[in-house]
């Protein structure tokens, strides 16, 4: 009789704990899955937000560096410019002595159009880099745009579903 009745018991034990396996523990699974898959959208949100958001700044320091490019561009050959002037006015004062007339000015005229001559060659410089610089810089703004642009699609692919 104890026997049965520690059966009984031990199989009354067992259903309670798969009943409570089946029932309890998986509602607590669940409860967590449910917790976690409504954290998860708006995890996503706030990722997808930074990263765009230092998209966006990276797009705005690009445009700045383009603009600063181009500024500093100008005032070089502005100065350039000037310095061209300079010297085309200090090269027409030698117009009046023909040349092997006096072999002093001779040797000024000639430094004076090396110089001038030396002033364009580096306005065509400064106008390379310049452009090298600003078409390198365009070239990774589209980058950053193509990736804003996909990582937005993106974004509002997450938040349809």
């Amino acid at each position: 009789m104890t026997l049965k009745i520690s059966q009984l018991v031990q199989n009354k034990l067992t259903s309670v704990q798969k009943n409570y396996i089946e029932e309890i523990i998986p509602a607590e699974d669940n409860s967590t899955s449910q917790t976690q898959s409504s954290d998860l959208p708006e995890e996503l949100s706030s990722t997808f937000e930074e990263r765009l958001n230092i998209l966006n700044d990276a797009l705005e320091d690009i445009d700045s560096e383009i603009g600063l490019r181009l500024k500093i561009t100008k005032s070089f050959k502005d100065a350039l410019q000037g310095e061209r002037k300079w010297l085309g006015f200090k090269l027409s004062q030698f117009d009046r002595w023909h040349w092997g007339d006096k072999p002093s000015v001779d040797f000024r005229r000639t430094a004076l159009e090396r110089e001038l001559l030396a002033i364009y060659r580096e306005m065509r410089t400064q106008t390379q880099r310049a452009f090298t610089d600003i078409a390198g810089l365009k070239k990774e703004r589209r980058k950053l745009e193509m990736e804003f642009k996909a990582l937005k699609a993106t974004q509002r692919a997450v938040s349809e579903e």
